[in-house]
């Protein structure tokens, strides 16, 4: 092997040799312009770069840490060094070989020299990347997934390159005794992509959820008022540096969890709440005996032993199953049906330019003929589906005074310097769907669930929250024998709880409890934006 080297560097001296000879005599018998006539140039491509990802407060999403990248010519001169950058021996024997510039990564210390020059890059993903669901990955330098495909032509096109551009004998061959021209346009101010995520509250949700839901969950955090989601959790998450890698893990990986539709359960039971008050139908108390029998189909409530005589707050803050089915068979299928879809369940949701969350799933109409199924339909059962972005909607209608809002996750353009959102992107106005004593009324039933009922693990240090919590039975079982049934936690909510500014959607999948394990996720949350501020 050592042998080989010692000839291929021998080569190298003589090829060079023969090149400056060469060129000697083409200057002494040849014009300049002849010699430029038998030239042309090589392009070696460095790195090309993509546009920028900023969060709502222009944060680069992207492009946060830097790496070195050599650009080699092989000769005498570069031999060492390439050695060093090369480790397999066969390749960098190759690349001498075929006399043919080569890019390698580099070290920060790697000394330049006539035929080595070393370029300091952007490195496209962080050491430990955030949202990974929202700005998605590459294939072959090309979005293929979240907003790196939705926004794959305008990020080409606000990227940059670096060049170094070699010239080259007749034979192809680069000519050493001549500096390579360096194109670099990676520094050029362009326009970058502004998202309404924020930093922050991103990597606030993603350390509670990673902490909490046991890498199986999602979380969705939305301005109440506006609809920009400010984070989105899927979990587990992608490596988008080693996507070869995921595509082995469990549990989906390269599922959107908080843009996908999951059973739903018990917070449903706040859309059946306003659908009575909507109607005119004041709910009252009702006697719980731990079942109720819905034209022969018995349901049981989740207190086997009953609660006993119970008003609307109380049956919100223990989630008392058979108040809710009786409230739905007051209200109607129908009509019940027809307050969800205002609510936006049902419909998908345009989240971005390319990029939609599910419609999840509502019963038809005629599946609500059956009594058993309005039952069903009462508590959140049955065939209904949702995304934990439907929910964060839902309750924001409670928390903003009654208006349902446009989920988005796009602010517009940046200007090129990245300090001002030039272009903003379209909004869609806030239409009000039950009237604002409605909404104050569950607003408050919601925050005495969290200070007295199931929801006391999401009360925040500062500054109340009101909730739901729901654990949703999913049909789905660990076992052959259908005797361990996979159940979906959750904890929906706002914060604060007086003037909210935001909602919190937490899904644990696989717990068997919102209260034990998706309401501290909202906590922690809801604390960590406290302070924040």
């Amino acid at each position: 092997m050592e042998k080989r080297v010692i000839a291929v560097f021998c080569a190298l001296i003589l090829l060079f040799s023969g090149v400056y000879y060469r060129v000697f005599s083409l200057s002494q018998g040849e014009s300049l312009a002849q010699v430029a006539r038998s030239q042309s140039t090589y392009t070696l491509e460095v790195a090309h770069t993509r546009g920028m990802i900023y969060d709502c407060n222009l944060v680069p999403l992207v492009n946060t840490r830097m790496e070195y990248r050599a650009a080699v010519l092989p000769s005498p001169e570069a031999v060492s060094i390439m050695q060093r950058l090369m480790p397999d021996r066969e390749a960098f024997l190759q690349k001498l070989e075929e006399q043919k510039p080569v890019v390698l990564r580099a070290a920060a210390d790697t000394q330049a020299n006539s035929a080595v020059r070393v370029f300091e890059v952007p490195r496209r993903y962080a050491a430990v990347p955030t949202a990974v669901h929202v700005i998605g990955h590459l294939q072959d330098g090309v979005g293929v997934y979240g907003i790196e495909q939705a926004y794959n032509d305008f990020l080409e096109e606000n990227g940059g390159v670096i060049e170094v551009r070699y010239a080259v004998d007749a034979t192809g061959r680069p000519l050493s005794g001549e500096a390579p021209e360096v194109i670099d346009t990676t520094a050029e101010p362009k326009p970058g992509l502004v998202l309404t995520l924020d930093e922050r509250i991103q990597e606030i949700a993603e350390k509670a959820a990673k902490k909490h839901v046991n890498n199986k969950g999602a979380v969705v955090v939305m301005d109440c008022n506006t609809g920009a989601i400010k984070a989105a959790v899927s979990l587990p998450a992608f490596d988008p540096d080693n996507v070869a890698a995921s595509f082995e893990k469990a549990d989906t990986p390269f599922v959107n969890k908080a843009f996908s539709p999951f059973n739903v359960g018990s917070s449903f039971k706040l859309v059946v709440t306003a659908a009575a008050l909507e109607n005119g139908i004041e709910p009252g108390a009702f006697e719980c005996t731990g079942q109720i029998d819905v034209e022969g189909q018995i349901f049981r409530c989740n207190n086997h032993d009953g609660h006993g005589w119970v008003d609307l707050p109380r049956a919100l803050q223990v989630s008392c199953n058979p108040y809710f089915i009786h409230l739905a068979e007051r209200v109607g299928g129908e009509t019940l049906r027809e307050t969800a879809m205002q609510f936006g369940f049902g419909r998908s949701n345009q989240l971005a330019e390319g990029i939609e969350s599910a419609a999840g799933n509502l019963p038809e109409p005629d599946e609500l003929l059956n009594p058993a199924d309005v039952a069903n339909f009462g508590f959140g059962q049955g065939v209904l589906m949702a995304t934990p972005v439907q929910l964060a909607r839902m309750v924001s209608v409670f928390a903003n005074g009654g208006y349902l809002v446009s989920p988005r996750l796009v602010e517009g353009v940046s200007d090129a310097s990245g300090t001002v959102v030039e272009q903003p992107a379209p909004r869609y106005a806030s239409n009000r769907i039950i009237r604002e004593e409605t909404a104050r009324r569950v607003r408050e039933l919601m925050i005495t669930v969290v200070e007295e009922g199931s929801g006391q693990r999401a009360k925040p240090e500062v500054g109340g929250a009101g909730g739901k919590t729901a654990s949703a039975q999913t049909g789905q079982y660990y076992d052959e024998e259908r005797t361990n049934e996979i159940v979906e936690a959750w904890f929906v909510g706002f914060y604060p709880a007086q003037q909210p500014r935001y909602t919190i959607v937490v899904l644990a999948q696989g717990a068997d409890s919102g209260s034990t394990y998706a309401a501290p996720v909202f906590k922690e949350i809801a604390d960590g934006i406290a302070n924040m501020d």
